[in-house]
């Protein structure tokens, strides 16, 4: 399917941007989001009671996830969260 023949969705192919989420009460200083198109579609985040040696938190937003597995997991570092959850994204 073409990315045009789902408006709701962002194509997969996109350029994937990772920033640090806005500063808000609900979110904290170590957590981040994943773009594609200016919509975020994905997000990592500290979580202090995940596995242990693997704190960091990745998922993909309930609404981009619909046809990929997995949708979320734990890393050990933010940089292995983040290659986790883009490879989620781009999975076919």
């Amino acid at each position: 399917m073409k990315c045009d023949e789902r408006p709701q969705r962002v194509c997969r192919d996109t350029k994937l941007i990772f920033e640090r989420a806005p500063r808000s009460p609900q979110w904290s200083e170590d957590d981040y989001v994943m773009l594609a198109d200016g919509t975020v579609v994905g997000r990592i985040k500290m979580e202090h009671g995940g596995p242990k040696g693997s704190p960091w938190f990745w998922m993909l937003m309930y609404d981009q996830c619909e046809d990929r597995s997995p949708t979320e997991g734990y890393a050990a570092t933010r940089e292995e969260a983040r290659a986790a959850l883009a490879e989620s994204w781009r999975r076919e």
